[in-house]
């Protein structure tokens, strides 16, 4: 066998691990997007739990986030300020699907966009948000409209 055997058989091999280790970083990649993407999902219903749990375990404050959405301003003031802090930990789980691009999370927040107590706190809050949080929010809350 002469050299130039040899080293066309050399090429040959790294060329194929070339292409073995290429293969090998695409799999790695989809599982961890996947990983990723589930990562994510749970921490948005981690999100929503949290403001859940909130309701469930305490009547004070589900009352005042139940007559909240219906009607913001009706609310005493301090039944406001908390109103907006539950509206706040909401808008918080909004926000990160948002910002993670999950149209799924952004539909499950939705059904709030209903009642008239999530437009009143918007109006008065969106000004605390960036530009095409505030875009994207607006055109929802738009669509949402005609039922509140």
């Amino acid at each position: 066998m002469n050299w130039d055997a040899i080293g066309a058989m050399a090429e040959l091999a790294g060329a194929s691990a070339v292409v073995i280790t290429l293969i090998y970083l695409s799999v790695q990649l989809r599982q961890n997007s996947s990983l990723l993407s589930a990562s994510l999902a749970n921490a948005h219903r981690e999100a929503a739990n949290e403001l859940t749990l909130l309701l469930a375990s305490d009547r004070s404050a589900a009352r005042v986030f139940w007559s909240g959405l219906a009607s913001r301003e009706a609310l005493d003031t301090e039944d406001r300020n908390q109103f907006d802090a539950l509206m706040s930990l909401w808008f918080a789980s909004v926000l990160q699907g948002f910002q993670q691009s999950d149209e799924t999370a952004l539909v499950r927040f939705e059904w709030g966009f209903d009642y008239p107590g999530v437009h009143q706190w918007w109006a008065e809050y969106a000004s605390t948000f960036t530009a095409d949080f505030k875009a994207e929010i607006n055109r929802r809350l738009q669509a949402h409209s005609s039922a509140v």
